[in-house]
């Protein structure tokens, strides 16, 4: 069952939600298995957020950010539900599948590309692919994910692989790039190199860390030279596109002044900032992290959601006396980086097939190994 939601993932938003809320619920049917969830470590913080959501939207009458929060829920069960599943042997394989079905979203999008540039006039997000996500910058940020699944495949500790398996991992690896490009997303390059150096100078590939400075340098003076390549990359388009972000950092700062204790309920800058505050640019989010979870959270709320991660990697920790459990600790502290530097600009990890492969790959927090893995 879990597998079934790993697997929707990569279909779509209309079969990821329906597999999410029928595994999840059946997660919560037996009181055995509701046992095992409460059991798990650290979840009274996440569950203390979600009653926070839901008592700031009620006040506050904000109906879509409460029943956004009701998802927000869902996944988290799922996740505990994983957790008190997961082996080694199991999140491995979890992997594996999500590294194979991104060729078949990377493919997908690769056909989009060329349907929108040689049928369609006005080809939807400036032509930009999305495959089968919301938009571009949620598939932006699923590859973001997935290149750092790959690369931690490549040098996992205590692991030999075959030379047709690093071909597979490197060919995939390629193909994710160039979609990546596709999508034209302006957040997630730094935010996957940054992901990538974590892991690279952990393995002290120092090689590998320098030529991704050298291809960012590179890709940087692309853009000034053929700006018509990366058409929103360019220095004009990134001011304008910075002055709107600011306008709407500002008016989230004004809107958590409103309740910073326990803020509004999850997308309350559409529903109550951008309609009570004059010449507020229109967005869905609050285009940070932080300001979006202090927003939608309060302080209260962000506090939790900080003591969780915190408290989580303390127990992760337990896993870095086997041999491959030093690298799944980077592992985990690069994707949580690389979140972390997205969010900067935007919250794409709201998306819920963004949020649920954030929370699979979360649930490697209480991974369980064999002794013969010492």
């Amino acid at each position: 069952m879990i597998l079934v939601v790993v697997i929707s993932l990569f279909c779509s938003f209309y079969i990821a939600v329906p597999a999410l809320i029928a595994v999840s619920s059946f997660a919560l049917i037996s009181k055995n298995r509701r046992e095992k969830l409460i059991g798990q470590p650290n979840i009274r913080y996440l569950m203390a957020v979600i009653g926070i959501s839901l008592f700031s939207s009620l006040i506050f009458t904000n109906w879509t950010g409460f029943f956004i929060t009701i998802f927000i829920f869902l996944i988290m069960i799922f996740m505990f539900y994983v957790q008190s599943n997961i082996t080694y042997d199991f999140y491995t394989s979890i992997l594996n599948i999500l590294i194979t079905l991104s060729i078949a979203v990377s493919v997908f999008g690769s056909f989009q590309k060329l349907y929108f540039s040689h049928v369609l006039e006005v080809p939807p997000f400036e032509g930009r692919i999305y495959s089968v996500f919301a938009n571009p910058n949620y598939y932006a940020h699923i590859i973001d994910m997935v290149i750092i699944i790959i690369i931690y495949k490549l040098m996992e500790s205590g692991v030999k692989l075959s030379f047709k398996r690093k071909f597979f991992y490197l060919s995939v690896l390629a193909l994710n790039f160039v979609t990546l490009i596709l999508t034209n997303c302006r957040s997630s390059i730094i935010a996957l190199i940054l992901g990538v150096i974590i892991i690279t100078v952990f393995h002290k590939k120092y090689w590998a860390a320098i030529s991704l400075f050298v291809l960012y340098a590179i890709y940087l003076l692309l853009i000034q030279l053929k700006p018509d390549i990366f058409p929103r990359m360019d220095l004009l388009y990134l001011d304008t596109a910075f002055f709107e972000r600011l306008k709407i950092w500002q008016a989230s700062l004004d809107g958590i002044k409103r309740s910073p204790i326990i803020g509004q309920g999850v997308l309350s800058y559409r529903k109550l900032i951008f309609h009570r505050l004059p010449d507020v640019p229109y967005a869905i989010h609050s285009h940070n992290i932080l300001l979006e979870s202090v927003l939608s959270f309060g302080i209260l709320g962000t506090s939790f959601i900080s003591m969780y991660i915190v408290k989580s990697i303390r127990h992760l920790k337990k896993v870095i006396g086997y041999p491959k459990g030093k690298s799944l600790f980077v592992f985990i502290l690069a994707i949580i980086s690389t979140n972390l530097i997205h969010g900067i600009t935007d919250v794409t990890i709201l998306g819920p097939q963004t949020g649920l492969l954030f929370a699979i790959i979360l649930s490697g927090f209480c991974i369980k190994f064999n002794e013969t893995d010492k």
